[in-house]
């Protein structure tokens, strides 16, 4: 076969250039049936026209859509006016759902970017009394008393907050009571909770309280937590303060931002009483 004004065609080569895709993309395109060249000759060469071009575009816009390769051949196979508005309403609707992802996404960057900025900024050894927001808490009970059996309803905890869209930028805190602390007693861990800024919609929670908290940090390995929580009770104690019924440890920098355990960082907190 041969052909006339080669001038209105476009080789396999120049038609990848304008495209912007490799000639082995135009080979699959063609493979599959998408997209095929207008003339295929005798000695092997191949053709494009210019109005392919338009074609081609229709297929990069879906590609970008993330539209299977397979479903765009069946759109450009059959495609009219109404299938084009039926396609943008379906695409409309995905590209929401992206959008509504990435924002989550950024919301826990920005968030986890203040902990860990909280982190670093933050004295190991100063103790003070702090001004914190209110707060909502995703919570669990533990009833394991072995590490392993506690670090399996950890686990356990964490696949319910995924299945129902709870994601902290703090990781896993845990609550302790003040009757515990006050005894001696500094891993007798019973509560955990996903801290959370805006109200979950689909799980049950409670509120921390917007007050005054007396705070501590920790650095190190959870087990010897213990010396943070004494230094915290006799600095209440040395300036007279009467502190609520739980301590809260919240994770400012944990091991998505320190390589070693002994470089945890953990905030701890309890709301001091106004009486």
């Amino acid at each position: 076969m041969a052909i006339k004004k080669k001038e209105s065609y476009l080789t396999t080569g120049e038609f990848a250039r304008l495209t912007g895709v490799t000639k082995h993309t135009l080979f699959h395109y063609d493979a599959i049936g998408l997209l095929c060249p207008e003339v295929k000759l005798d000695n092997g060469y191949r053709y494009y026209t210019f109005s392919q071009l338009d074609i081609f575009e229709i297929i990069y816009t879906l590609k970008e859509l993330n539209m299977p390769l397979q479903e765009i051949k069946e759109y450009v196979d059959g495609r009219t006016p109404e299938s084009l508005l039926r396609l943008f309403k379906k695409e409309s609707r995905i590209i929401e759902e992206r959008m509504r992802k990435l924002r989550q996404m950024q919301r826990w960057m920005e968030e986890k970017t203040n902990c860990i900025c909280a982190g670093i900024a933050a004295s190991p050894e100063e103790i003070s009394v702090r001004h914190e927001e209110k707060m909502y808490m995703v919570l669990s009970g533990i009833e394991s008393s072995d590490e392993m059996g506690w670090s399996i309803e950890v686990g356990n905890f964490l696949d319910y907050c995924e299945e129902h869209g709870v994601r902290s930028s703090h990781g896993i805190g845990f609550r302790q009571n003040l009757s515990d602390i006050m005894a001696g007693s500094y891993d007798n861990y019973r509560t955990l909770y996903q801290l959370l800024r805006v109200k979950p919609k689909k799980v049950a929670c409670e509120v921390r309280p917007e007050g005054e908290y007396v705070t501590a940090y920790h650095k190190g390995k959870w087990q010897d937590i213990g010396t943070a929580y004494r230094r915290l009770v006799d600095y209440a104690t040395e300036n007279g303060l009467k502190l609520s019924e739980h301590f809260y440890e919240d994770y400012l920098l944990d091991g998505l931002a320190v390589q070693q355990e002994e470089d945890f960082l953990t905030k701890i907190i309890c709301m001091v009483s106004p009486d």
